[in-house]
C-alpha cells in the first residue's frame, strides 16, 4: 500500500534540472524504461529539478513542517525502521554537506546550495504546469522559468514500495515562478574561459572591396568619402641654398619647392573614407592599385 500526502514547499531557488527538458537515460547513458503502468517497458522522459530551502535554524529538515510531512511518508511506508538507514532515498540533501557526489563535487561547493535544504522532484513522461502571479496565470512560453528564479511546488510525496532500494518520490503537479534572480549558468561561462590577449604583430586586416567592409564600425570622425587628402613624401629633403655665383646667367632665382600630391577617393571606394582606409592599414599605392583612388 502506498503512502501519498500533498506537498506544498516554501519559496524556494531553483538550482538544479529544468522545468521543461527531460532526460531519456541514466547516469550510466542507458535508456530509461517506464517501469509500472499501461506504459511499462516504453522508453521513459524524465524530469527533474531541485529546489534550495533556506535553512532557518533548524538542525535536521524534519525539523520543519514541510519536512515533517516527508518524514512521515517515509515512516508509513517502512515501518520496520529502513528510514533510519543512511541510504534512505528521502530526496534531500544538505547544501552544507562536503561530502562529494560520485563527479567529486560536494553541495557545498555548488552555486545556490550553502545555507539550504535541496528538495530533488521528479516525475516520468509529464512535466510540470507552470504558473506565475500566484497561480492565476499559467505561462505557456518556453524556458519562462530558467535556473536561479524562485518558485514554489505543489506535488506530492509517496513512498516508493521498494525493499531492496527504500526511500520516498518528491511528485511534481504545478510550479508557480515567484520572481527571477540571479541566473545560474551551468558548466563554464563563456567568460571564465580566458579570451583575449596579446594581438599577433602582423595581422591581416580583411580587403574592404572583398568582405563588404562596414565603414559605420570604424570609429572615426565624419569626412566626406570625396575629400582629397595631402599625401605627405616619405622623405621631407632639407632645404638647399643655392651659390648664386656659381649659377650662370642668373643671380636672383630662387628654388621653388615642389607641390606636395594630393590623393582622391574615387565613387568606386563605395563611402569609405581616406582616413578608415588608413586604419585598416592601406597605403596610397594600394589604394590606387585597387582603383579606389588616384592622385590630383
Amino acid at each position: 500500500m502506498t503512502h501519498k500526502i500533498e506537498l506544498l514547499t516554501p519559496v524556494g531557488r531553483l538550482v538544479q534540472g529544468s522545468l521543461y527538458v527531460g532526460r531519456t537515460t541514466d547516469a550510466e547513458g542507458r535508456p530509461l524504461i517506464t517501469k509500472s503502468g499501461q506504459n511499462a517497458g516504453k522508453p521513459a522522459v524524465n524530469y527533474f529539478f531541485a529546489i534550495a530551502i533556506e535553512k532557518r535554524g533548524e538542525t535536521h529538515w524534519n525539523q520543519t513542517e514541510w519536512g515533517a510531512k516527508i518524514w512521515k511518508i517515509g515512516q508509513a511506508g517502512f515501518p520496520n525502521g529502513q528510514y533510519m538507514s543512511p541510504a534512505f532515498a528521502w530526496k534531500i540533501k544538505d547544501g552544507d554537506s562536503a561530502i562529494p557526489n560520485t563527479k567529486g563535487i560536494a553541495p557545498c561547493q555548488m552555486e545556490g546550495f550553502p545555507g539550504h535544504w535541496i528538495l530533488n522532484f521528479s516525475k516520468n513522461n509529464i512535466p510540470p504546469m507552470i504558473y506565475t502571479d500566484n497561480g492565476d496565470r499559467q505561462l505557456l512560453e518556453p524556458e519562462a522559468v530558467k535556473l536561479g528564479d524562485y518558485i514554489q511546488c505543489y506535488g506530492d510525496v509517496a513512498d516508493n514500495e521498494a525493499v531492496q532500494q527504500p526511500g520516498v518520490y518528491l511528485n511534481f503537479k504545478y510550479v508557480c515562478l515567484i520572481r527571477e534572480g540571479r541566473r545560474i549558468v551551468v558548466g563554464l561561462a563563456a567568460k571564465d574561459v580566458g579570451f583575449g590577449g596579446e594581438m599577433p604583430q602582423n595581422i591581416l586586416l580583411p580587403d574592404p572591396m572583398k568582405t563588404g567592409f562596414n565603414p559605420a564600425a570604424v570609429p572615426v570622425s565624419p569626412v566626406h568619402a570625396n575629400t582629397a587628402y595631402t599625401n605627405p613624401p616619405a622623405h621631407q629633403p632639407s632645404p638647399v641654398t643655392p651659390h648664386y655665383g656659381i649659377l650662370a646667367g642668373s643671380s636672383t632665382h630662387v628654388p621653388v619647392a615642389p607641390t606636395p600630391m594630393r590623393i582622391q577617393i574615387l565613387p568606386s571606394a563605395n563611402g569609405v573614407t581616406y582616413e578608415q582606409f588608413r586604419m585598416l592599414g592601406m597605403t596610397d599605392d594600394q589604394l590606387i592599385s585597387k582603383g579606389l583612388a588616384h592622385y590630383v
